[in-house]
């Protein structure tokens, strides 16, 4: 059965129904566990420290005179990463000979993270996939050894992304700004235990079924990723070239941009503006004591977007704040450009329109306002700044310390390609209606990837706690 051709991704998560694909167990019992209910006649429950021995790591980075040199398998390594294989870039340390006899990664552990700034990422768990000489378990995990005649450590694994499982931990988990489970708590924790035999049986089955899910996502970000690409050359194609393939073309005498149309022109951004006060010109200097939850709406480098808006946090500043700091209003259709690289991929230069958001703006200080000349189309303006030509070119000429930015007045000496008030708004209109498809494009295949996230999910857990009966699903394969 193909899981792609099966059935739409927002029907998947119902094939877990026991009238879905997969069939229950002939009868169950009363587990006297609220969260996990009836469970097969033949399953056990049993707190952790019962199968499995959980051993804190206190092993850091630090190194001290006389210790071994080893590689540590740290909480990036285990919270980005289902499996602990060898292909894995680990930290070189250093461990004293007991740390590496204790610790020594073995296949068939589990790791757990037994710490983190979210309490919903205590215990995400990996599955160590073989014996490691030089490998030690590192500080922020817990080492879990699963009893051979008990559990099966694959079985294990899969047992604490279940939902009820997951959920103990975090209830267990104290703290204010950083979480963390004891030891002890970790132990008191309780698994659904069925036989081994069985135990494998589900490992197997769990490993095939969410290899095909994994691979099916795997697919469905490539899409987003060529939608993307597909966006970002058709609008470097029409923003530096025209709709016209048969215009007679012409240097542009920009280094980083190519041959342009004949009647095109060069112009520099800060001349974009409409040349008035406060046209071209960097958002307020505006520092945490000024900001509150309502008011007049500040727009922060986190909103700036590649050529699109992004609606995330919300913070304000009062009416007083805006006259004490002379703040310059932003509204509606202004285009907004972040001077900050934020991260690899958002990078320093990009910009979008400031949206209607119903009340008063103001912007911060690593962010420019452009407020158009009239022979200038905005949209068209925010499409050129997302061309990777122009971003690879911001991308250079940008410096910094911890983040790289580019100056106002650097940003203002940029040169662009401008053509006639008519082709701006063709050109626009054109990108305008691609753009939409493909976001819409893009909008699907990240909704199907949540969905098959969630699908995945619940099959584990309705495998792991015996909703549903894998075991003829796994002799199958």
């Amino acid at each position: 059965m193909s899981l792609e051709a099966a059935m739409p991704v927002g029907e998947l998560v119902e094939e877990l129904s026991p009238q879905g694909r997969f069939r229950t167990y002939p009868a169950y019992r009363e587990s006297g566990v609220r969260w996990l209910g009836g469970l097969p006649v033949h399953w056990a429950t049993r707190r952790l420290k019962f199968v499995a021995t959980s051993r804190p790591s206190n092993v850091d980075k630090k190194s001290a005179e006389g210790e071994i040199p080893v590689r540590l398998c740290n909480y990036v390594d285990v919270y980005k990463n289902d499996y602990i294989t060898p292909d894995l870039d680990f930290m070189q340390a250093t461990a004293d000979p007991a740390e590496l006899a204790k610790f020594r990664l073995r296949r068939g552990d589990v790791l757990i993270t037994k710490d983190s700034e979210e309490w919903n990422d205590i215990a995400v768990p990996a599955f160590v996939t073989q014996d490691f000489d030089d490998v030690v378990c590192g500080y922020h995990l817990s080492q879990v050894r699963a009893h051979a005649d008990l559990m099966d450590g694959e079985y294990l694994f899969r047992s604490f992304r279940a939902s009820g499982v997951a959920e103990q931990f975090q209830v267990a988990a104290k703290g204010v700004t950083r979480f963390g489970i004891a030891a002890g708590a970790i132990g008191g924790v309780i698994f659904p235990v069925p036989p081994l035999d069985e135990q494998r049986a589900i490992a197997a089955f769990l490993d095939h079924e969410t290899a095909r899910i994994d691979a099916l996502i795997t697919k469905k970000q490539r899409l987003i990723e060529l939608l993307a690409e597909k966006r970002t050359t058709l609008i470097s194609h029409a923003v530096t070239k025209g709709l016209d393939p048969a215009v007679p073309m012409k240097p542009s005498g920009v280094s980083w941009l190519p041959d342009m149309p004949r009647h095109w022109r060069i112009r520099s951004l800060k001349f974009f503006s409409n040349l008035k006060s406060r046209s071209f010109i960097d958002g307020d200097w505006i520092e945490t004591p000024f900001i509150t939850y309502e008011g007049i709406r500040l727009i922060q480098c986190g909103n700036i977007g590649t050529g699109v808006y992004e609606e995330q946090g919300f913070r304000c500043i009062s009416e007083d704040t805006f006259h004490e700091l002379r703040c310059t209003a932003v509204l509606p259709g202004d285009v907004l450009i972040c001077r900050m690289r934020s991260s690899p991929r958002i990078l320093a230069g990009r910009a979008c329109q400031a949206p209607p958001l119903g009340n008063r703006m103001v912007t911060a200080v690593d962010n420019c306002i452009v407020k158009c000349a009239d022979d200038v189309d905005p949209r068209l303006l925010v499409y050129q700044l997302s061309s990777k030509a122009y971003l690879e070119y911001i991308e250079a000429i940008a410096r910094g310390g911890t983040r790289d930015r580019i100056s106002r007045r650097m940003l203002g000496a940029v040169r662009l390609a401008c053509p006639p008030p008519k082709e701006q708004r063709a050109i626009a209109d054109l990108l305008d209606h691609a753009c939409a498809q493909a976001r819409a494009l893009i909008d699907c295949a990240g909704s199907a990837i949540d969905r098959l996230h969630e699908y995945r999910s619940a099959l584990i857990s309705a495998a792991v706690t015996g909703k549903i009966d894998v075991r003829g699903e796994a002799r199958a394969q």
